[in-house]
């Protein structure tokens, strides 16, 4: 379920990212970025928000716990 891109998509969304600055900041497209957000969203550690065409992923409670309890 969590390999290193989407651990790290998982550490990076402590913060709101677009897909857009997520897939900037993990140097991945923003297809494969999507992909992993939609994965984690659908584990129940991240959540998206659509407003117009901008959408934005955050990590919720679940995600924080599994990024505390994995080793560094």
């Amino acid at each position: 379920m969590l390999g290193r891109t989407r651990l790290d998509a998982l550490r990076l969304l402590a913060e709101p990212h677009t897909t857009t600055s997520l897939a900037n900041a993990l140097h991945v497209s923003n297809a494969t970025a999507s992909s992993h957000a939609a994965a984690l969203r659908s584990a129940g550690m991240a959540t998206t928000t659509r407003a117009g065409r901008s959408v934005t992923h955050q990590r919720t409670a679940l995600g924080t716990l599994v990024v505390g309890a994995w080793p560094p």
